[in-house]
């Protein structure tokens, strides 16, 4: 399942301080949900969150995206760039990107 989600303007998540561009974690992180399968990450149906099915697994994938090994890493980077973690409700067990 590939789904794309718009942004207002990609050039403010590409650090341009280097040689050499490097793509920012929410772009890297939209790419490891696109690419994964759904078994271990997947998109929401309305394309604006993502979901962990198995965090294992999930740590496996994306220690070739990130230079992450724990998932205590990864949610701190999620908290960082201000993403939300739902709770409670429908949509629990989600995380998405908080404009």
């Amino acid at each position: 399942m590939s789904m794309t989600v718009s942004t207002p303007d990609i050039n403010k998540f590409i650090q341009t301080d280097k040689a050499t561009p490097k793509m920012q974690f929410p772009w890297v992180l939209h790419r490891l949900v696109d690419e994964a399968d759904d078994a271990v990450v997947s998109w929401s149906a309305d394309g604006a969150s993502f979901k962990i099915h198995d965090r294992d697994a999930f740590m496996q994938v994306a220690s070739s995206y990130f230079k992450l090994k724990k998932f205590r890493s990864f949610t701190r980077q999620l908290n960082m760039w201000n993403f939300s973690y739902f709770s409670t409700g429908s949509n629990k067990g989600q995380c998405e990107l908080l404009c």
